[in-house]
C-alpha cells in the first residue's frame, strides 16, 4: 500500500458504534472490490448511516484493504465528519489524509476549494469567498457543503437570513442527516418567529448528535 498504517492510526476510533464489528467484517467480504465497496458506503451515507459509514471506513484501514490507497475514502470520510459537526480541524485533517494516497482523484481540488472558500470568509473577504461558495453550491461532491457554509454566512452575518433560511430548508430535505443545517435551521426559524418548526430543527440536532456541549444548547433552545 502506498499509505502506511502509521499514518492512519491516529485517524481511527477506538471502537465502532453503528455496525458491530464482526457485522462490518462481513459486510466488507461481501463487496471486496473497491469501487462497489465504495458505492456500497456512499449509499449508506444517502440513508443517513453516518455511523455505519465512520465503521466501514475505519474497518477499511484497518484491514489494509485496497480501498485505503484511493483518496476517495478519506474525501467519503471528511464528508462523514462534516455532516456529524466534527471541527474544522477534524474535517482538514482527511483531507491532508486524502493527499496523501498514491491514487488521487479529482474532488480533492474540490475540498481545497471549499476549505479555501471557508478561510476568506472567517479572514473577511466576504465577495470572494461567498464568490468560491456559489461556484460549488452544484457540485456533487462539496455542493451540500459549500450550500450550508453559504447559508451559515448568510445568516450570521445578517446579510440575507430569508435567502440562508431557503438554503437550509432545501439542504435539509435532501440530506436528513446534516447536523449543522438543523442548527443553523433551528435558529433561523426562531429569528423569524417560527418557534414550532424550530422546536422540531432542534429536536431533530437531538436525535443525530451525541456530543454533550450541543445537547446542553439544543435543550435550552427548545426550553426557551
Amino acid at each position: 500500500m502506498g499509505i502506511k498504517q502509521t499514518d492512519v492510526m491516529s485517524f481511527i476510533e477506538p471502537e465502532s458504534s453503528g455496525f458491530y464489528y464482526d457485522t462490518a467484517r462481513s459486510f466488507l467480504k461481501r463487496h471486496s472490490n473497491p469501487d462497489s465497496l465504495l458505492s456500497q458506503i456512499r449509499g449508506l451515507l444517502a440513508q443517513g448511516e453516518l455511523s455505519s459509514c465512520r465503521d466501514m471506513i475505519q474497518l477499511i484501514i484497518r484491514e489494509g484493504h485496497e480501498l485505503a490507497d484511493r483518496s476517495s475514502l478519506f474525501l467519503l470520510r471528511a464528508e462523514v465528519a462534516y455532516l456529524e459537526g466534527e471541527t474544522t480541524g477534524e474535517i482538514m485533517a482527511w483531507v491532508q489524509q486524502a493527499k496523501l494516497c498514491p491514487k488521487l482523484c479529482s474532488n480533492v481540488l474540490r475540498w481545497d476549494e471549499l476549505i479555501h472558500g471557508q478561510t476568506l470568509l472567517k479572514e473577511g473577504d466576504y465577495v470572494n469567498g461567498q464568490m468560491i461558495l456559489e461556484k460549488l453550491i452544484e457540485d456533487d461532491t462539496v455542493g451540500p457543503m459549500a450550500q450550508q457554509e453559504l447559508a451559515h454566512h448568510l445568516f450570521w452575518k445578517n446579510l440575507d437570513c430569508e435567502r440562508a433560511l431557503m438554503l437550509l430548508e432545501d439542504l435539509t430535505k435532501s440530506h436528513p442527516s446534516f447536523l449543522k443545517a438543523w442548527t443553523c435551521l433551528g435558529f433561523a426559524y426562531n429569528k423569524f418567529g417560527m418557534k414550532q418548526k424550530a422546536q422540531e430543527a432542534f429536536g431533530h440536532c437531538i436525535t443525530l448528535d451525541s456530543n454533550p456541549e450541543r445537547l446542553k444548547l439544543y435543550k435550552q433552545q427548545l426550553a426557551s
